[in-house]
């Protein structure tokens, strides 16, 4: 998932990690949240360290029934994902996958532009040149089996949501 419309940086915002979610991207992540809620039952969720992202975590954790979620440096926008990949496998976040067939586990790394892009063509087919363009509060369902999540090409495209 991509964060909520931000605030562009000014003289009171220098810093674009310190740039907040504006009303209108956080209606469009609540409206998100809200479609989306019936889909992630079992979801764990991951963020970005931006404010922006933070927020939009806090919104979607909220419509969920105050989820927790985690906080990870390794979500800013410009990281590899291979680095990702790799956070991911200490964390074992594929092992820790319910394997509840009516309520498949789902991961949820709410991050920026290009990461979104990146992962996505990394997961599904391992080459992060290949763009998927996603707008604010946007989210790509891809569906991979949890013990191939730290492998790059091995997920199917299921929709976007924009």
């Amino acid at each position: 998932m991509r964060h909520g419309q931000a605030d562009l940086l000014s003289a009171a915002v220098r810093e674009d990690r310190e740039r907040a979610l504006t009303g209108h991207g956080r209606r469009e992540v609540v409206q998100r949240a809200r479609d989306m809620a019936p889909f992630w039952v079992n979801v764990q969720i991951f963020c970005s360290p931006y404010l922006r992202a933070r927020q939009t975590a806090e919104e979607v954790a909220a419509i969920l029934g105050h989820r927790p979620f985690q906080v990870e440096d390794f979500l800013q926008p410009e990281m590899d994902p291979e680095i990702i990949l790799g956070a991911f496998a200490e964390l074992e976040v594929g092992l820790r996958v319910p394997t509840d067939k009516q309520h498949p586990a789902d991961l949820l790394i709410i991050s920026h532009m290009p990461l979104v892009s990146r992962l996505c063509a990394w997961w599904v087919q391992a080459d992060t040149q290949v763009h998927y363009p996603l707008s604010t509060a946007g989210v790509h369902e891809l569906e991979i089996n949890a013990a191939q999540l730290l492998l790059p090409g091995q997920a199917h495209w299921v929709r976007t949501y924009t």
